[in-house]
């Protein structure tokens, strides 16, 4: 039985739902014709100190954006020193020896990676063992990545619409190598969850209140505290619904505010979530950062977004992107968010406007195939490993020869 290989890393949601995504349609397509294996690459391996140092400092970076953003714009200024390949020499030596040991005991006839470093270490191991398999990456920025994203050793890295791939080959791609395919999404994010009032009334919430959906993510770092709670005390007529995700403290804070007597806010709150596509679809507007899951998860559930912040620059790709296309705001503080709430409010047509830009979104590239994303996307990932399997023999008896 041939062996495929997905490699990630769960900083966030952003790298495992697409490589779970990808598995669920592999497994639909071609099911119990493969050993697929999703794997959290740096835990897996045995890199204890790298893996929480790599999630400790994300959860770091939601906390303190502005610093992110310098070291994300030096990343992309200082490369090809900054490659992944570098960095990951100089910085993660554990996570480099480990990986590729563990790659080595799995022999995988294909690799398939959501993150950069996990399809850099793929390479490396391949050049090392003189390994035959294929490595497929997705790139998961919808629109800008950065330059760790780069490296010419994959074999194929897929982007999810022209937008990326222009941004791939300016910044060293080969043109080649790569692949529009729409990114991987959840196949519950395209089912019918039923009349929105029905869900509205289970969840306790006024079906004729504005519904703000709140989320910064699977570990709900951001600044939602700050801007749900200039909304409760100034009681504005709208439902609430808070997901906290990992966060304790913020599920705390909120359930505090909550006890607080407000008749014309509706305060729903919820700690780490498996509905976003049900409470994406009953609610009016998603409250969030720029993260590339959110955006297009929104886009799909029709919801236009207010943005509150955004963490590097591959995020404000997706800010900027949103921001042309009318289907999003951006409040980066309470008293804009309040204003920009109290307009919604008032004009009705301007949400409505929004709802329809994003239903005009749906019909171009950007959007069109997002539904068949996880499945192109597996059988890109098919059609590679059975072409690459015809010819390893070869590939190994030249190996041997050169």
């Amino acid at each position: 039985m041939k062996k495929i290989l997905i490699l990630m890393i769960e900083v966030g949601s952003g790298h495992k739902t697409p490589a779970l995504a990808v598995k669920d349609a592999i497994e639909k397509i071609a099911p119990h014709q493969f050993q697929i294996e999703v794997v959290d690459f740096a835990k897996e391996s045995g890199a204890i100190r790298v893996d929480r140092f790599l999630k400790n400092s994300w959860n770091l970076a939601l906390a303190h954006p502005a610093v992110t953003k310098v070291i994300n714009y030096a990343i992309d200024v200082f490369y090809p020193i900054t490659s992944s390949r570098n960095l990951l020499r100089i910085l993660f030596g554990d996570f480099v020896r480990k990986g590729i040991e563990y790659i080595r005991k799995f022999q995988p006839d294909v690799v398939y990676s959501t993150h950069f470093f996990c399809g850099t270490i793929a390479a490396i191991a391949k050049e090392k063992y003189l390994l035959s398999y294929e490595i497929i990456i997705t790139m998961t920025d919808p629109f800008v990545g950065h330059r760790m994203w780069i490296d010419n050793h994959f074999n194929s890295i897929l982007a999810a619409n022209q937008i990326a791939a222009d941004y791939l080959i300016k910044n060293g791609m080969r043109k080649e190598k790569i692949q529009i395919i729409p990114l991987p999404i959840q196949a519950n994010f395209f089912r019918e969850i039923g009349p929105s009032d029905e869900i509205k009334e289970r969840f306790g919430l006024d079906k004729n209140k504005l519904t703000l959906l709140f989320s910064a993510g699977g570990q709900g770092i951001g600044k939602n505290w700050e801007y749900i709670q200039s909304i409760y005390r100034k009681a504005l007529p709208v439902n609430i619904i808070a997901v906290c995700g990992k966060n304790q403290d913020l599920f705390q804070s909120l359930y505090a505010l909550q006890k607080q007597k407000n008749s014309n806010t509706t305060l729903r709150i919820f700690g780490y979530v498996d509905f976003m596509n049900m409470l994406l679809s009953i609610a009016d507007v998603f409250v969030t950062k720029a993260g590339p899951a959110s955006v297009i998860e929104s886009l799909i559930c029709g919801c236009p977004i207010i943005f509150t912040h955004w963490v590097g620059y591959n995020e404000k790709g997706n800010l900027d992107y949103c921001l042309n296309q009318e289907v999003g705001w951006f409040a980066p503080d309470t008293k804009t968010f309040l204003i920009l709430v109290e307009k919604i409010l008032e004009q009705e047509d301007l949400l409505n406007r929004y709802r329809k830009n994003i239903e005009k979104l749906k019909t171009t590239t950007v959007l069109k195939q997002i539904s068949d994303g996880s499945h192109l996307t597996a059988q890109y990932v098919i059609s590679r490993l059975q072409s690459f399997s015809n010819n390893s023999k070869e590939f190994r008896e030249r190996v041997r020869y050169e």
